[in-house]
């Protein structure tokens, strides 16, 4: 009890950044949340607003922060990756299936950026990981627009990836008087090649251009490739990203407080990635796509007044729709898409298989699972698996995943969503002492899933399900004398609108006598072997309160205590993963959907807000539930014999992790300099649960600091410094946090990475889960940027430098040595010459055969008529010329360049770590 008044005493009031909100949705309900204006965000080094919300305390950022990034895994006060809440113009873009919110908004299309890190009001409802609310830009009294350009391309190669921004803004009156107004924005972002380690410039990269010669093998002619160095500096072929965004709100205005919305979102990514081992098997050139839609209406009208107070309906309406869709690319999909002008491609990637299947999945492509009949959700069913052929790729290998021909190995996936979503609410204010608000929330939507590879069942993974949504919320707003009291309540119903087997993994082996064989072809026996094998998953309810207590001590400190209980389900592609699958093509240790229960999760915070002239410091702590669905070996009845069990691998929810922690930010203005800081420790823990091994407790901590700049526009007018330096702003953006917490593993050469998140070939006795922690990262970017007046616009020229200082920042290591080395991993990989093992033993011992081994461990290349393989015995003179001297004597010293090149250049240690340095110019035009 003493800990969580203490707890309570100091928690952060998230408050202190800069106040902007719109008038149409937010209003005042989310006023303990930190908030950033689209103004400031606009004037930042980043490429993703997603990037600067690390300046609120209590938000970390663990994916990449620079370039085109389809995702943002953005972790608040401690939470997974993907469970935060994201809300545009009040309208939920979470997408429900994967986490997430889809494709991000662009920086020119955003008014207003609040994140509530504690304690939500009660018209939300799911905010058990922190919620990220948007409110988009709205047109002015009068026709304005803006024109951005930014760009890497006149900088060296070794620095620069092609990356390009091309922005528009235009917003105004329709009618006269400013009540009816539009705002229309669009960007385009393209890069030629995505953004790898520091020093990855030095790493070179191949890929076939034609013929280099044929060779005659038993009378039948045998091309080999002709291989040429691709790579320029950071850049390489075939692996570029464009991100693309348009929005475009209509707001109408009438009576005093009285108005209406409607936005309208759209947002696509779209990336190839360089095929590096499989560039001589084109089937495998793989992409991706993702698409997020929204169409949201908002009206607020004043109703007048009702006793005594005003009365007042808010009601928001949207429709949302996210898809993501990534794998092989069909072949004249790849051909059209292969390198865009400036990284910015207008046609819509397709994928191998797709249109053979029907993607999205419909109840069809599930019966066929189910009955494992038809395409069994596999669209090239029993085409070859992919293989490697020979010695043809540039190092000779002849054993290390250099595919050339077939297309199994493959992966094929795709998610859709769609949801209609409203929420009404009344809001009444009897007196000035009191405001009282109600009303209830619904959603519909419809989701399709699908993963397999493109030839073999086993891992397929497919399903639909109409999920629904109902909510009944009501807040009550008490002021006694200084003190404000928030009391709230949420009713949840949430219906999962899909099936899951009785039995997982048991659906055609339950047996004949629950599953009819003649299932596929008979819509009755399918529909009553569905209702023997499966049943609907229950109706989901919860019950979430919150109270907040706020007060003033003096005139310059507030404090703030605050409870809440919110819901925290699963995504629903945990909840119903694997459910169409069964034992006959299913590993059992893959996980399975499960009936379950949705956790609901405590937070405990407090209030500590002091200012004193120009700075402002918010100090706190809190403690919150880290729910989390993993699986575990569950029990069950054999269906074809109730006396036998078996162990499946299934969803439970957890619920003994928890963290708690401390969060602090502050504002300082004095003169031209504006700074705002940020600083987070989070410490998790987990308690023991009986017959697992848990992670022991870590602790991470987050610093963010922006650092403004601003030389007044009359500094020194008249002079010539004057005219240099008035209107010159400078922004500088440092961030550094810990690294996360890894768990060593015993070394078998596997070449585990801390953040796969796997075991490896296990842990080392008395070895503690997550007891090692990685390298912290650190990194200062920099915008400095000159306006000035010509031609009767506003112009804004400026360079921007991320990391600066060049500094070296490792993501990741190898989990089995702590290390960015693992020799046994270089040894499994390409072999020792010490103990003629791998791409050694396998080259002599083709050499010896026909006598061209020599004592010293060369290989005479001179006679290649006389090899079993001849078309490999030329490769290999070409790969002696690359990495030797061209002799036709392949020396060992020769071959142990060849492979430690082919090792280093796919699995060195270059690929740990973060960018470095890269520098870009831009201009914007205000019109």
């Amino acid at each position: 009890m003493l800990r969580h008044v203490v707890l309570l005493l100091f928690a952060l009031h998230p408050s202190f950044a800069r106040a902007s909100v719109a008038q149409d949705t937010l209003a005042d309900t989310l006023r303990s949340g930190f908030r950033l204006s689209g103004d400031r965000l606009r004037r930042l080094p980043i490429d993703d607003p997603r990037h600067a919300l690390v300046l609120i305390p209590g938000v970390r950022l663990t994916s990449s922060d620079i370039g085109v990034t389809p995702t943002a895994t953005l972790l608040i006060r401690g939470s997974t990756a993907g469970r935060s809440n994201v809300y545009v113009d009040g309208a939920s873009l979470r997408f429900q299936a994967l986490g997430g919110a889809g494709v991000g908004l662009a920086p020119n299309a955003i008014a207003d950026v609040a994140v509530l890190t504690g304690v939500a009001p009660a018209f939300l409802g799911d905010a058990s990981g922190g919620v990220i609310a948007y409110e988009t830009r709205s047109g002015g009294e009068r026709l304005a627009g803006g024109l951005r350009w930014d760009s890497d391309e006149p900088f060296s190669d070794a620095s620069s990836v092609g990356y390009n921004l091309i922005e528009g803004v235009l917003g105004g009156p329709i009618a006269r008087g400013g009540r009816l107004t539009f705002f229309l924005s669009g960007g385009l972002q393209g890069q030629r090649s995505s953004y790898r380690g520091l020093d990855a410039s030095k790493i070179p990269a191949y890929m076939p251009a034609g013929i280099d010669t044929t060779v005659n093998v038993g009378g039948t002619p045998v091309a080999l490739p002709l291989w040429e160095p691709v790579s320029s500096g950071l850049r390489r072929p075939l692996d570029w990203s464009t991100a693309r965004h348009a929005q475009a709100k209509l707001l109408y205005r009438y009576g005093a407080r009285s108005s209406v919305s409607l936005t309208l979102l759209d947002g696509d990514i779209q990336q190839r990635s360089f095929p590096g081992q499989v560039a001589l098997d084109s089937g495998l050139y793989g992409g991706r796509r993702m698409r997020t839609g929204a169409a949201i209406i908002n009206w607020q009208h004043e109703l007048g007044t009702w006793g005594g107070g005003p009365l007042r309906l808010d009601v928001n309406m949207s429709l949302i729709a996210h898809r993501d869709m990534s794998g092989p690319l069909d072949t004249a999909s790849a051909l059209a898409t292969t390198d865009p002008s400036l990284g910015i491609s207008f046609t819509k990637l397709q994928f191998l298989g797709a249109n053979v299947l029907g993607l999205p999945t419909d109840d069809a492509l599930v019966r066929g699972l189910r009955a494992n009949s038809g395409l069994r959700g596999v669209p090239f069913s029993g085409a070859p698996d992919a293989a490697q052929t020979g010695r043809f790729n540039p190092y000779g290998l002849v054993d290390n995943g250099w595919l050339t021909q077939g297309i199994g190995g493959g992966v094929l996936s795709d998610v859709a969503e769609s949801r209609l979503q409203g929420r009404w609410n009344l809001s009444w204010r009897p007196s000035a002492a009191q405001e009282i608000k109600a009303g209830v929330d619904a959603e519909d939507s419809h989701i399709s899933s699908y993963t397999s590879d493109l030839t073999r069942q086993v891992g397929t993974d497919l399903f639909t399900a109409r999920p629904k949504r109902l909510g009944v919320f009501a807040e009550d707003r008490l002021r006694l004398a200084d003190a404000v009291i928030d009391l709230g309540v949420r009713y949840d119903r949430i219906n999962p609108g899909g099936v899951l087997p009785v039995t997982p993994a048991f659906i055609g082996s339950s047996g004949s006598a629950l599953w009819n064989p003649s299932a596929a072809t008979d819509d009755t026996a399918y529909a009553n072997s569905v209702a023997r094998v499966f049943r609907r998953a229950r109706i989901k309810t919860a019950v979430s309160p919150s109270i907040q207590f706020t007060y003033p001590i003096g005139t310059r400190t507030d404090i703030r205590l605050g409870y809440s209980r919110h819901i925290a389900p699963p995504t629903w592609g945990t909840f119903f993963v694997h459910s169409n699958n069964d034992l006959a093509f299913t590993n059992l240790f893959d996980l399975f959907g499960r009936d379950l229960d949705f956790v609901v999760a405590s937070l405990i915070e407090g209030v500590a807000r002091y200012a004193v002239g120009r700075t402002v410091l918010n100090i706190g702590v809190f403690r919150k539930d880290l729910p989390v669905y993993h699986g575990t070996f569950t029990q069950f009845k054999d269906p074809r014999d109730t006396n036998s069990t078996f162990t499946v691998n299934t969803v439970k929810p957890f619920t003994n992790t928890h963290a708690q922690g401390i969060d602090l930010g502050v504002e300082w203005r004095r003169g031209w300099v504006t700074a705002t800081g940020a600083y987070s420790l989070t410490h998790t823990t987990t308690e023991p649960i009986s017959g697992f091994i848990l992670s022991g407790p870590f602790t991470t901590h987050d610093l963010a600091i922006v650092a403004t700049l601003q030389v007044p526009n009359d500094w020194k007018s008249g002079t010539v410094l004057g005219a240099i330096a008035r209107d010159v702003q400078l922004q500088a953006f440092g961030r550094a946090q810990s690294g996360m917490p890894y768990t060593r593993l015993l070394n078998n050469g596997l070449g585990t990475l801390a953040t796969d998140g796997g075991f490896g070939a296990g842990v080392g006795p008395g070895t503690p889960i997550n007891s090692s922690q990685l390298p912290s990262l650190k990194r200062l970017d920099l915008r400095i940027a000159k306006s000035v007046r010509t031609a009767g616009h506003d112009w804004s020229i400026y360079i921007d430098a991320r990391n600066l200082l060049n500094l070296s920042n490792l993501l990741t290591l190898f989990a089995e040595t702590g290390d960015t080395a693992n020799l046994k991993n270089r040894e499994r990989t390409i072999g020792d010459p010490s103990v003629a093992s791998g791409e050694y033993a396998a080259l002599w011992n083709e050499a010896s055969t026909v006598g061209a081994l020599a004592a010293d461990m060369s290989v005479d290349l001179s006679g290649c008529a006389s090899w079993g393989r001849p078309a490999d015995c030329v490769a290999l003179t070409r790969v002696e010329r690359r990495f030797g001297n061209g002799d036709k004597v392949f020396t060992l010293a020769e071959q142990q360049r060849t492979f430690n090149a082919f090792y280093h250049d796919f699995f060195g240690a270059w690929r740990f770590y973060a960018p470095g340095r890269t520098i870009r110019i831009g201009m914007e035009l205000a019109l």
